[in-house]
């Protein structure tokens, strides 16, 4: 077999169809879904704080809140709106290193870093939030009592996120670890 024949036998050989078929549904289906599920969530998060400040100012009384609890609360939601962008252009963009291994090291650094601005963009956007709504309100005892109970909650909210986080830089830096020995 000269090359010219070799040549021809390579131009004319075809790809079983069902392997194609199989790669092209792999693409489709599970190339891109941890990205898929980010890009769904970014989006309900995006209409829900802009349809909440939207409506806010008339629905819950904007106008009639002192200024600064206005400011305090788009300006919080605006934070978080542009966090989460970032956050996916960052998760879309991962690759970032000369190799698989520097990659990982270089998105365990970043992801350190994003997830202390994560915790503090919604932790400060429902402080924002409670200060929105208190900022009028006359405090009485059960009133206090009722806010003490909510501030609980954001400090376990906090407390549960940074555990999310903790556990999946833990689980990338082992997986760095794993790869290096």
């Amino acid at each position: 077999m000269n090359i010219d024949e070799l040549k021809n036998d390579w131009k004319n050989l075809q790809p079983e169809n069902s392997i194609v078929k199989e790669l092209s549904m792999l693409k489709k289906t599970k190339g891109n879904s941890q990205l898929n599920a980010i890009r769904l969530r970014l989006a309900i998060e995006i209409v829900s704080y802009v349809l909440f400040l939207a409506v806010y100012y008339t629905m819950f009384d904007g106008d009639k809140k002192p200024l600064y609890a206005n400011l305090l609360l788009v300006g919080s939601f605006l934070m978080v709106i542009i966090h989460s962008l970032t956050g996916y252009l960052a998760a879309k963009n991962i690759v970032s290193g000369g190799n698989i291994l520097q990659s990982m090291v270089n998105y365990h650094k970043k992801l350190k870093g994003y997830a202390i601005v994560s915790l503090l963009t919604r932790t400060v956007s429902l402080i924002c939030l409670l200060v929105f709504f208190v900022s009028s309100i006359e405090l009485d005892t059960g009133k206090k009592w009722m806010l003490v109970g909510l501030v609980l909650i954001v400090v376990i909210q906090a407390y549960v996120n940074y555990k999310i986080w903790s556990v999946r830089i833990k689980r990338i830096g082992e997986c760095i670890e794993n790869w290096q020995s």
